[in-house]
């Protein structure tokens, strides 16, 4: 059954290729869904180990799959791999570090100069022995970019999840990517999307798309309902102050607040977060 291509993206933009939409829904997954437990109890105290396959750097900034993943840790180890350094001479190796309990980040070492496919060929060899070494035999995969299919797709875990948080296309607009999350659609078991248009936008190509907007994190958050003391940094800023804090990233409406700035003057704009994918100098 076809589709058409702009219902699988954001915008008007065509796809370099066709997308088709497989009639048989069990033939999104490679295996049968484990057997459905009879309480939540039930399925936390059986909870597999949890493979997470990021493109986010776990300490660049603590969001959406932190606030996730350190809820699954209560019950199961973590391993998240974050996507591979490159430098001259590198041996080529995983280097391990924890994250509190039960949170094991993994980030593949490997020398410059390699191909695309001897980059993934090794860091596919190192997740095996890892694995093998960490006696991990039921595991389930979760996935934030469709790209880290090219190290796990021999894998068999007893669950798939894509957790799309943003469209990919808008961070590495490649047709190879696009290929890659039409993989993952294939073998995901369930898809979790950042917003209601992504949902919009993904909800025909499988048949478990379920929006799931990002929320705050709420114990954080609520300590500002008590007294805390005055910031060393933001001592000389004056009142009111309007405060954000997240990543400023291309999506942040720099225009407007450049306009709020100039229309209310007497308000000091506190902005707090990396800034990833823009120019510092298209900020006011």
């Amino acid at each position: 059954m076809k589709i058409n291509e702009h219902e699988f993206m954001e915008g008007p933009a065509a796809l370099p290729f066709d997308l088709t939409v497989w009639k048989n829904p069990a033939s999104l997954t490679e295996a049968p869904l484990p057997k459905k437990p009879a309480s939540l109890n039930e399925f936390l105290n059986n909870l597999p180990d949890l493979i997470c396959l990021s493109h986010l750097r776990w300490d660049l900034v603590y969001r959406r799959p932190q606030h996730l993943l350190t809820r699954f840790a209560r019950h199961a180890r973590i391993f998240y791999i974050e996507e591979p350094v490159f430098y001259a001479n590198a041996k080529p190796h995983f280097n391990l570090t924890t994250r509190g309990e039960n949170i094991t980040v993994l980030v593949a070492h490997l020398p410059v100069h390699l191909s695309p496919e001897q980059a993934a060929t090794i860091q596919q060899e190192l997740l095996d022995s890892f694995l093998a070494e960490q006696g991990v035999t039921r595991f389930m995969l979760w996935y934030y970019t469709p790209v880290a299919l090219e190290i796990t797709r021999h894998l068999k875990p007893e669950l798939t999840i894509y957790d799309c948080m943003d469209e990919p296309a808008a961070s590495y607009p490649a047709p190879r990517l696009r290929e890659l999350e039409i993989e993952l659609f294939k073998k995901a078991d369930v898809i979790f999307t950042g917003g209601r248009s992504l949902y919009e936008a993904k909800k025909s190509i499988h048949p478990e798309v379920y929006a799931f907007p990002s929320s705050i994190d709420f114990s954080h958050f609520a300590a500002a309902r008590e007294y805390l003391p005055e910031p060393e940094d933001q001592q000389q800023i004056p009142f009111p102050r309007l405060g954000f804090f997240g990543v400023i990233d291309e999506r942040f409406d720099a225009e407007l607040l450049g306009e709020l700035a100039t229309a209310r003057p007497d308000w000091q704009f506190v902005i707090i977060g990396p800034v990833v994918n823009r120019a510092p100098e298209t900020l006011p």
